[in-house]
């Protein structure tokens, strides 16, 4: 695939799918081999993993939302800067609801083939997303 290609894959991943919670469009663009080992250690590393990940996410964070705020691409390789937005409004990693809002970064490299993401690794900022909450 072109490289427009790819990144248009990543973004429908972004702002259909997790960046809003619509987890269908994952079993369309994320293989169904992937695997997600940097996503969150405390989910599996698969499709599942990441959309048990996402509903606990939206049960605690019901506006959290996704903004893609930079993208480059390289052959089959996609770098984005992801801004994370929401407010805690239940119960969240254990933390219960505060009311406070967030913003926080996420760091993303995927790779693409065949009009799919075969490949996702990730690097958001935890530490500050808890600091806000309950700072």
């Amino acid at each position: 695939m072109a490289e427009a290609e790819n990144i248009e894959l990543y973004r429908r991943l972004i702002e259909e799918g997790v960046g809003i919670g619509n987890l269908q469009v994952l079993d369309e663009i994320l293989s169904p081999e992937i695997e997600l080992p940097t996503v969150a250690p405390m989910a599996e590393p698969t499709v599942d993993g990441l959309k048990q990940l996402n509903e606990g996410l939206r049960a605690g964070i019901p506006d959290a939302k996704a903004e893609i705020v930079e993208i480059v691409a390289s052959g089959d390789w996609i770098a984005a800067r992801l801004r994370w937005t929401g407010t805690h409004t239940g119960e969240f990693l254990g933390l219960p609801p505060t009311g406070k809002t967030f913003s926080i970064t996420e760091i993303e490299i995927v790779r693409c083939v065949n009009g799919q993401i075969v490949d996702l690794r990730n690097v958001l900022d935890i530490a500050s997303l808890m600091a806000q909450l309950s700072g």
